[in-house]
């Protein structure tokens, strides 16, 4: 069974999140929402979502590379969890890892 393509633009809703991340009304978390939806439903896979936040993870900004965590982040915690295996988990705790290295690197 091939799996049924996204109608929904991807970039676009990791766009609007970073555009509106800093927004105290949290307009951001219906970008976060739809994206946890979106892997839910099977319509996304995580790698999909890590490969669109690639170039905001790796980005020369700080602040998009804040941003791009904030929107990983925000989009698990909205996720339901039974829908990340123990490898995702390991994966994205790895991740997180090294990006806590990255920042403490970055201070000294």
């Amino acid at each position: 069974m091939a799996s049924q393509e996204s109608i929904h633009d991807i970039p676009m809703l990791i766009n609007q999140f970073l555009a509106t991340a800093d927004d105290e009304s949290l307009v951001y978390k219906r970008f976060s929402q739809e994206l946890a939806q979106l892997i839910a439903n099977g319509e996304l896979s995580l790698l999909q979502f890590i490969q669109n936040l690639g170039s905001s993870l790796t980005s020369d900004n700080d602040l998009i590379r804040i941003k791009s965590v904030q929107c990983m982040t925000s989009t698990f915690q909205d996720l339901d969890k039974s829908k990340l295996s123990k490898q995702d988990i390991h994966v994205v705790l790895q991740f997180f890892i090294a990006k806590f290295d990255d920042k403490y690197q970055w201070e000294l």
